[in-house]
């Protein structure tokens, strides 16, 4: 087993960008995939990640646990905003398929879901190629390079290096304790199944909030934050390839806020 999250150097495009430059991306597609509710144009922007992806040359099979977790939470959100909620249920004249109770399923229901399953991973997506594809010894100099204060710059580097390095431990762990014959999700039914997860994770959690409060404690002792002066070991700086692309997503969201308003204001039905 292989950890989730981790940063695979490659030759692509993608790497080359400014961390901030793909920080700026990754607002961008949230920001779009708030906008619309219309799974044609939702359609379009997951397309768009995955060419994004693709670009960055990431492997897909070094991260099919990802994908697989991916796909697993899309069902499970489109299952509970159609049944268990009644999405699309308090639309104006619905489609109603069926109704059960208090819960109905229609055609409003299952479009808007799909559009929360779009937008969903479209934004997984691009926070992938955001993760993998930046070197996490540019964090803290990027956060410093957006004029944020070196306290500040730090708690943004250390809390995205802590998910990958949890996720690492708690691979390791399984795999050290699956070596010793223990085997993970034996048990029948899910409950039994994370009662055997605890003694995994409860212990890796413990060890990386101690880790945080030891790197806490080791800058507090070195004095960190005395004085405001401060240089960096790595430099990141902005190209004309950065530049050009922070341009083109800032002409891509007035477009999309303009499509919005005067094309395509709400959800998309295909039935009359």
């Amino acid at each position: 087993m292989q950890p989730y999250f981790k940063y695979f150097p490659r030759n692509s495009f993608v790497h080359k960008l400014d961390p901030r430059t793909k920080l700026f991306l990754l607002i961008t597609y949230i920001f779009l995939a708030i906008l619309f509710t219309d799974v044609r144009i939702l359609m379009l922007i997951l397309i768009s990640a995955i060419i994004i992806y693709l670009a960055a040359k990431l492997p897909f099979k070094e991260n099919i646990g990802t994908w697989k977790f991916l796909v697993f939470s899309m069902i499970f959100l489109m299952v509970i905003l159609n049944l268990i909620s009644p999405y699309g249920a308090k639309v104006e004249n619905p489609h109603v398929i069926f109704r059960f109770l208090i819960f109905a399923l229609s055609w409003e229901g299952i479009f808007l879901s799909l559009a929360a399953v779009l937008r969903f991973l479209s934004g997984a997506i691009i926070s992938m190629v955001f993760i993998m594809s930046t070197d996490p010894s540019l964090f803290a100099p990027a956060a410093a390079g957006l004029k944020i204060p070196d306290k500040g710059a730090f708690v943004f580097d250390l809390a995205l290096r802590w998910v990958p390095s949890y996720v690492d431990d708690l691979f390791k762990t399984i795999n050290a304790q699956m070596a010793r014959g223990y085997k993970i999700g034996s048990g029948k039914g899910i409950i039994s199944k994370i009662i055997m997860a605890v003694p995994l994770v409860l212990p890796v959690t413990m060890k990386g909030i101690l880790s945080v409060h030891d790197v806490s404690d080791a800058m507090e002792l070195r004095g960190f934050g005395y004085k405001k002066c401060r240089t960096w070991y790595r430099e990141v700086k902005m190209t004309k390839k950065d530049y050009f692309a922070i341009l083109l997503m800032i002409i891509t969201v007035i477009l999309g806020y303009w499509l919005k308003i005067n094309m395509f204001p709400s959800y998309w039905l295909p039935i009359s």
